[in-house]
């Protein structure tokens, strides 16, 4: 019997942190800046697309239309090393 290996379409906040390298908090702020992509899994749960984050690894990442604000800046910032440290 042949095992059926998926991958996952989601991760949830804590796995995309240790995938990306970064805290919940920035991982909260990719998502405001719309890097990832976050998706409702119940009433207070959600996710993070794995579409987005594997983007984000391999340098696709989407540009902030706002870069000249803090936040649009420190994303900026944190995708740069992160997409640097791999």
């Amino acid at each position: 019997m042949s095992a059926n290996h998926t991958h996952p379409l989601l991760y949830r906040i804590n796995v995309a942190e240790a995938k990306l390298g970064v805290s919940r908090s920035t991982i909260y702020r990719l998502i405001d800046a719309g890097t990832l992509q976050r998706v409702k899994i119940g009433k207070r749960a959600c996710g993070v697309t794995a579409a987005s984050v594997h983007a984000m690894i391999a340098g696709a990442v989407p540009t902030t239309t706002d870069v000249g604000s803090q936040a649009g800046s420190q994303v900026a910032r944190v995708a740069s090393m992160t997409l640097a440290s791999r």
